[in-house]
C-alpha cells in the first residue's frame, strides 16, 4: 500500500468515517447510532476514539452508511455520476454562494473569485450537518493531483471563513502566489500538503509562513 506522507490512507479513511459517526452520534446519541446500524458498541467507540480496527469492520461501518470501501489500484480518471444533494422541493431549498474561481488540485493557481448566480442545494442536508448557507461557497476543481478522489471539474464546497488546520482533512489553501485543495498534515513546526496522487510530491510549508485554510465541507464524485 503507498504511503501519504507520514498518514496512510487507511488512515485518512479513519479519520473521515470517525468524523462522519460524530455526525450521526451527535444527532442521535451513541448507543441509539449502534442500534439502528447494526455496528456494534465497541467498533462505534474504537472509531470516535482513533484505535485500529479490521478490514472487516471498516467494511461494516461504510455499508452501514452508505459510503463506498475499496482497496485496489488506481481507478480511471472518467468522472463518475455525481451524487444529487439538490432540494427536493422548494421548502427544501438553500442557496449557496458560488465563485467563478477554480482551486488547483496540483501546483496551485491564482485569481480573483467573482460572484455567480447562487446554486440551490438542500436545505435540511445542510442542517443534518450543522451547516449554514450564509457561511459556505462553492468552487470548481482544477487540475488532477487529488483523483481518485476529485478530478478537475468537480465541485467543492468550502468554509468562508479560515481556520486552523488538522490533520487528515481536506482544505482549500491560499497562499501568496497559489490556491490549492489539499490533504493537511499538522507537524510541530510545518505544515504538509498532501495530494492523493502519486504523481504530485508532498509540499512542506514551515508553521511561520502559514497560509490561510479553508475547510472543505462537501465534494461530489
Amino acid at each position: 500500500m503507498r504511503y501519504v506522507s507520514r498518514m496512510t490512507q487507511l488512515q485518512l479513511a479513519s479519520a473521515a468515517l470517525k468524523e462522519a459517526i460524530e455526525l450521526f452520534v451527535r444527532d442521535e446519541g451513541l448507543r441509539p447510532f449502534s442500534r439502528r446500524t447494526g455496528i456494534p458498541l465497541g467498533v462505534v467507540r474504537a472509531v470516535l476514539q482513533e484505535r485500529d480496527i479490521s478490514g472487516a469492520n471498516l467494511l461494516l461501518i461504510t455499508q452501514a452508511l452508505g459510503l463506498e470501501f475499496y482497496i485496489g489500484p488506481k481507478r480511471s480518471s472518467s468522472p463518475s455520476t455525481p451524487i444529487s444533494m439538490e432540494p427536493a422541493d422548494e421548502a427544501d431549498t438553500a442557496f449557496l454562494d458560488k465563485f467563478d474561481l477554480q482551486v488547483s488540485a496540483g501546483p496551485g493557481t491564482m485569481g480573483v473569485a467573482i460572484p455567480s448566480e447562487p446554486v440551490p442545494f438542500s436545505a435540511r442536508w445542510l442542517r443534518k450537518h450543522n451547516l449554514r448557507a450564509s457561511e459556505l461557497a462553492l468552487l470548481e476543481v482544477k487540475g488532477d493531483s487529488q483523483e481518485p478522489i476529485l478530478f478537475d471539474g468537480d465541485p467543492i464546497m468550502v468554509d468562508k471563513a479560515p481556520s486552523r488546520p488538522k490533520t487528515g482533512q481536506l482544505y482549500v489553501v491560499v497562499r501568496r502566489d497559489s490556491i490549492q485543495v489539499k490533504w493537511v498534515t499538522v507537524l510541530r513546526k510545518a505544515f504538509e500538503l498532501v495530494s492523493e496522487n502519486p504523481d504530485y510530491p508532498t509540499e512542506r510549508i514551515d508553521i511561520h509562513d502559514a497560509p490561510d485554510f479553508y475547510r472543505v465541507r462537501w465534494f461530489v464524485r
